[in-house]
This record gives C-alpha cells, sequence and structure tokens, in this order.
C-alpha cells in the first residue's frame, strides 16, 4: 500500500545492515588491539596509540547515534506501514540503549 514507506524501510535497513558491519569489524580489531597490548605486558600508550584510543571512541559515538536515528527512522517507516507494534519496539530500543549509556 505504500510503496515509499517501503522503500524508505529498505534503505533504512540496509543502512544498519552496513552499520552492523562496521561496528564489527571496528570490535574485532580492538579485540585484537587489546589482545596485543596485554601480550606486550600493558605498556604505557604513546601520544599516537592515546590519539587512535580517543579517535576510535569518536567513531564508536558516532556509529551509535548513527544507529539510533536510523531505528528512529525505521520506527516511523514501521507506523507508516500500519506496524505499530513493531514501531513501538523499535523506539523502546532506542530507549534502552539510551538508559544503558546513562
Amino acid at each position: 500500500h505504500h510503496p515509499a514507506s517501503v522503500a524508505a524501510l529498505l534503505h533504512d535497513l540496509g543502512a544498519l545492515h552496513d552499520l552492523l558491519d562496521a561496528t564489527e569489524a571496528a570490535s574485532d580489531a580492538m579485540v585484537q588491539e587489546m589482545a596485543a597490548w596485554q601480550a606486550a605486558g600493558y605498556p604505557v600508550l604513546d601520544a599516537a596509540a592515546r590519539t587512535r584510543s580517543a579517535e576510535r571512541y569518536r567513531e564508536s559515538c558516532a556509529r551509535r547515534a548513527a544507529a539510533r536515528t536510523l531505528v528512529a527512522s525505521l520506527a516511523s517507516c514501521a507506523t507508516r506501514c500500519g506496524l505499530r507494534a513493531t514501531a513501538q519496539r523499535l523506539l523502546g530500543l532506542c530507549e534502552t540503549s539510551e538508559a544503558g549509556r546513562g
């Protein structure tokens, strides 16, 4: 009934999928880096490593913000498609993720 809403839904789902892939890759890289740091006996981080760490944190925050935006957009598409229960669950996810950060 709502081709534009369905197209938007598919677009957002694709974007969310890409975001999850990027998050997984970043997480894997961080785990490997932590293992190497542990194996080296936890040396004091140099300035370059601290900068990288701060950059990764900023990227992680940006991915979380992007995910929240996408989930809110998916919820609004779901509402337009008449999937009210789904929309409520999606919005609940956003609130839960916000509460978890507080």
